[in-house]
């Protein structure tokens, strides 16, 4: 994401047909499935927390909006996550 958005409960972050992002950690993607009710930043931020993927995601709220962190869960890692939006789909 390039901008953040204003309202982290109510933004859709992911398509609204599948509702489905991958996070990719250096390894296979992740399917990071969301539903209407928690297609947003606060659902995300909890779907990737649960999801035991290496990586602790974190909202950022600034003056221009709110934004998704993450990190790595284990020192001097040198995996970078992606969120992907297409992965698995023709592209």
């Amino acid at each position: 994401m390039t901008t953040g958005v204003a309202n982290p409960s109510a933004t859709a972050v992911a398509p609204t047909g599948t509702n489905t992002l991958y996070l990719v950690a250096g390894g296979s993607p992740i399917t990071i499935a969301l539903t209407s009710a928690t297609n947003n930043l606060n659902g995300l931020e909890a779907a990737i927390n649960s999801a035991n993927a290496g990586v602790t995601a974190s909202i950022l709220t600034t003056s221009g909006g709110s934004y998704l962190t993450m990190t790595a869960n284990q020192a001097g890692c040198h995996r970078h996550p992606v969120i992907d939006r297409l992965h698995g789909s023709d592209h």
